[in-house]
């Protein structure tokens, strides 16, 4: 079970520290991890995922001037958000790889799409039929919750460092009147200060 557990963690690609701690669990418990991933799929595929964000960031969209139909197969960015962020902490790092990587660049789309939804909005009635436009005030969060599961890998991390004024966005979510974004995000500055390189 050691064994399985430590290619496991290889697999996914855990930072040193979390794998340290993650060893030291009971062999049950060890076991059930090991049973979890090996029958665990995403959601959706990489390039859904950018694919869904980059369409919530095209300017027709966000200033509402779309007909019903164009919205075809465009999912709430809450439940993209939220779907996503599963997928991050619990994929494969090849998988990460794929939705950091060219072409789908998913970490550049995440930190442009925080970027995008600090910017003030209007209020706006929604129309039937377009509820997918909506924005929750949890979205800010849950976009930041994607961009620390990517950082939660050596890989996801330096990608995420590597996008232009990434931290800068971060900061920006200080702003944000829930205590529980600005504790993340802290959080997430943090460690990107302290970390190695």
């Amino acid at each position: 079970v050691d064994l399985l557990f430590q290619r496991m963690l290889e697999k996914f690609s855990v930072q040193p520290e979390r794998a340290e701690n993650l060893s030291e669990q009971s062999t049950a418990h060890k076991w059930d991890m090991i049973k979890n991933r090996l029958v665990y799929q995403p959601r959706y595929a990489t390039f859904f995922y950018v694919e869904q964000i980059r369409r919530h960031m095209e300017p027709l969209v966000v200033q509402r001037k779309v007909k019903k139909k164009q919205l075809k197969n465009l999912l709430s960015i809450h439940v993209i958000l939220q779907s996503l962020e599963v997928d991050l902490r619990t994929n494969t790092s090849e998988w990460l790889r794929e939705f950091v990587d060219d072409p789908n660049n998913g970490a550049c789309i995440l930190v442009q799409f925080l970027s995008q939804i600090q910017t003030p909005r209007p209020h706006v009635k929604t129309k039937k039929g377009y509820e997918a436009l909506d924005l929750d005030v949890l979205d800010e969060h849950t976009c930041i919750l994607c961009i620390k599961a990517l950082m939660s890998s050596r890989y996801g991390f330096t990608a995420v460092l590597n996008v232009e004024d990434s931290l800068k966005v971060l900061a920006l979510s200080l702003k944000n009147p829930q205590p529980k974004t600005r504790a993340l995000v802290l959080k997430l500055l943090v460690t990107a200060c302290i970390s190695p390189g």
